[in-house]
Formats: C-alpha cells, structure tokens, sequence
C-alpha cells in the first residue's frame, strides 16, 4: 500500500470534500495526495506521509514517527535489524524473549509491590522493558518470516 492508498484509505469513511473542509483544503489538493507520484503527466502534490519519511530519511531521525504515534495514542517500535544466521535463530530469539518477558514482570512487581501509587520513573521503567520485548519479539518473527522466504521456491 503506497501512501495515497493510505490517505484515501483514511478519508473514506468521511468522504474527500468533508475531510479537506475540516482540513481547510481544497479537495483538489487531498485528491492530488491520494494520486501515485509518477504515474502521470499532471504534478502530483507530494503528500504529508511522503514528506514525512522523506524528512526521517534525510535526517536519519525517527522523532516525527514516534511523535505521531504518541499523538495517537501508540507507541513505535522500529523493526529490528535480523542477522541473517539461521539454524540458531530459534533457540537464541526464544531465549531471549523469556528473558524480557522476566524483566518486564520483574519490573511490575516492584512496582506493585511498593504500593498503589505509580512514579513516573517507574512508568517509564516499564515503558523501557515492554520496548525492549517487543523488539525482541518482532525481531523473532522477522526472522521466522526471513527462513520461510528462504524456504518457500516461488
């Protein structure tokens, strides 16, 4: 899905001419957004989502992402790089889960166990630890899709 497909994913349920008056655009322009960029004579406009990944490409900082998530209500985890050694990959990634796992339990029960009231030190310690298993654990799946890829002849 390319980011056109996105916006015009997004501004269906509302419809194009309602979203763009909200927006104080003309419908024009958000059509333009929703048109693939080179697939005709007429410019497109370069939407919002393309600027966006254009600027963390050019900046090699992914603050603009982890601030729209945060905007709307969600985290972001980048992928993880995979290593592309198979064979121990399972072993390895399980075992690594399991360790997370632990330290994010780890990090709840102390939480739970000094009381009802939650620091904000203590928020982001467990914010830290649900990350980290989360990386963790993409990073495992990645690596499961990569060997059925390598597996799979079409």
């Amino acid at each position: 899905m390319d980011s056109g497909d996105v916006i015009r994913e997004a501004v269906a349920d509302m419809g194009t001419k309602h979203v763009a008056t909200q927006m104080r655009l003309s419908p024009s322009l958000l059509y333009r957004w929703c048109d693939p960029q080179r697939t005709r004579n007429v410019s497109a406009a370069v939407n919002p989502l393309d600027r966006v990944l254009e600027l963390c490409k050019l900046t090699g900082n992914d603050l603009p992402i982890h601030w729209l998530c945060e905007k709307t209500n969600g985290f972001f985890t980048p992928n993880p790089k995979v290593d592309d050694s198979q064979g121990e990959f399972s072993i390895r990634h399980t075992q690594q889960i399991v360790q997370e796992f632990s330290e994010l339990l780890t990090a709840i029960a102390s939480v739970m166990s000094q009381g009802e009231e939650v620091s904000s030190e203590e928020a982001q310690k467990i914010r830290s630890e649900w990350e980290d298993l989360k990386r963790v654990a993409e990073s495992y799946v990645v690596s499961v899709e990569q060997c059925e890829e390598s597996l799979d002849p079409s």
